[in-house]
């Protein structure tokens, strides 16, 4: 008997030695939105512009017509640093997080406009080492931006993504990352602001 509660106590105590070292690091999860790459308008590259007159004949008729018909799309990616601030970073255990469900909201200028989720788990190394979460986004600026003029919006897009202008304090993710442990898949107890990391 007394042999079988020291079993069961040596279990215990190593189960919730785990399960405190894992809610231990759930708060050192950092994130921070990167950079944004590949912003393009109706297709075409736009982070090199910084006016409408950058744009070629051929590239204003594009817009042009598009804006004609009522809309006018905009894709680019967006990548999201992730951190894992480990207290363990001296050490490396090699513990690393998965992230296996991110759902983001995107706002754009402070409006509310997509959401999405990754198709991928993410793995995020322990040690205080960085992942990167792709995310791929694409909305229609007329949808969003029905009240601005057409000038007013494409100005708003040259303004911020274009000739490496900073689009930091115009673009905020929200997420509600799930975290897959070997106790089970853990969803974040509230959503986290992402936005662009100050140094």
């Amino acid at each position: 008997m007394k042999k079988n509660i020291l079993i069961f106590l040596i279990i215990f105590s190593l189960s919730a030695c785990s399960i405190q070292k894992f809610l231990n690091q759930l708060p050192n999860l950092e994130y921070s939105l990167k950079s944004v790459d590949n912003v393009k308008m109706v297709g075409i590259p736009v982070m090199s512009k910084n006016k409408l007159s950058d744009f070629s004949f051929t590239e204003g008729l594009k817009i042009g017509q598009a804006a004609i018909e009522g809309t006018l799309p905009l894709t680019f990616e967006v990548n999201v640093a992730v951190k894992n601030k480990s207290t363990d970073a001296a050490n490396n255990s090699g513990d690393d997080i998965t992230i296996k469900s991110f759902p983001w909201t995107l706002y754009l200028d402070g409006r509310k406009t997509i959401t999405g989720n990754i198709s991928n788990p993410i793995a995020v190394p322990d040690g205080g080492k960085t992942g990167v979460i792709k995310i791929s986004a694409g909305l229609d600026l007329m949808k969003f931006f029905k009240d601005n003029s057409f000038n007013e919006t494409a100005n708003f897009v040259l303004s911020t993504f274009g000739g490496g202008k900073k689009w930091g304090k115009s673009l905020i993710l929200r997420a509600r990352p799930v975290i897959s442990t070997s106790f089970g898949d853990v969803e974040w107890p509230e959503e986290i602001k992402i936005v662009e990391k100050s140094y």
